[in-house]
C-alpha cells in the first residue's frame, strides 16, 4: 500500500466516523474521538498542519495554551484541528 492509498483509506474512515458522530452524539456531548481509528491511530497522520499554510483558523495548540515541548496533548490537539478543518464544507 502506498502512502497516498493509506491517507485515502484514513480519510474515508474519518468521513464515515464523522457522519456517525453527527447522527449519534447529543449536543454538548463528546464521548467519541472521530479522528482516531478503533485502535487509537491518528487518521490525520501525514497531513500537513493547515494553519501554517492557510491561516484560516488559529492553531488549537496556541489557543489552548499547550506547551509544544512538554505537553503530550499537543499531538491529539493537532489531530483534532486537522480533522475539523478536513471535515468543513468546501465551496
Amino acid at each position: 500500500m502506498t502512502k497516498a492509498e493509506k491517507i485515502i483509506e484514513n480519510l474515508q474512515t474519518l468521513i464515515q466516523q464523522w457522519k456517525q458522530m453527527e447522527e449519534e452524539v447529543e449536543e454538548g456531548e463528546e464521548p467519541y474521538v472521530p479522528w482516531e481509528d478503533e485502535y487509537g491511530t491518528d487518521l490525520t497522520f501525514m497531513i500537513d498542519c493547515h494553519p501554517v499554510f492557510q491561516g484560516d483558523k488559529p492553531c488549537l495548540v496556541k489557543e489552548r495554551g499547550i506547551d509544544w515541548d512538554k505537553d503530550i496533548l499537543r499531538h491529539e490537539t493537532c489531530s483534532e484541528c486537522k480533522a475539523i478543518w478536513l471535515m468543513e464544507e468546501y465551496e
